[in-house]
């Protein structure tokens, strides 16, 4: 799982730098990940659920084949609510403390 977010941070930094518009690494270093799991009710992965994430940094995942939505935040809480697929119920909006150099974990369970 770490192995993807490196991944996917270097293609990032490298898109970015490739066109002259580097990303902001000033609160790197007090950053941590966000990690949001969205199951249907038998606990198998949705896909295509909008993870909204409001707080210091609002902004939109939507979840692949796995069910999880990637978030690289500074440290600090969020709220986070799901705007789920065709046929699923969203739950009540959480709310979630990210640490810095942490990895927080997040399973929502759709109705």
């Amino acid at each position: 799982m770490m192995n993807k977010i490196s991944i996917l941070f270097l293609i990032v930094f490298a898109v970015g730098c490739g066109t002259g518009f580097a990303p902001d690494l000033s609160n790197l270093e007090k950053s941590g990940t966000l990690v949001v799991q969205v199951n249907d009710q038998n606990d198998v992965p949705v896909n295509g659920a909008e993870v909204k994430l409001g707080g210091k940094a609002a902004r939109t995942q939507v979840t692949g084949s796995m069910g999880e939505a990637f978030f690289l935040l500074v440290e600090g809480t969020y709220t986070i609510s799901i705007n789920p697929p065709n046929n699923f119920r969203a739950p009540a909006t959480r709310t979630v403390q990210v640490k810095r150099n942490q990895t927080t974990r997040v399973v929502v369970k759709l109705g």
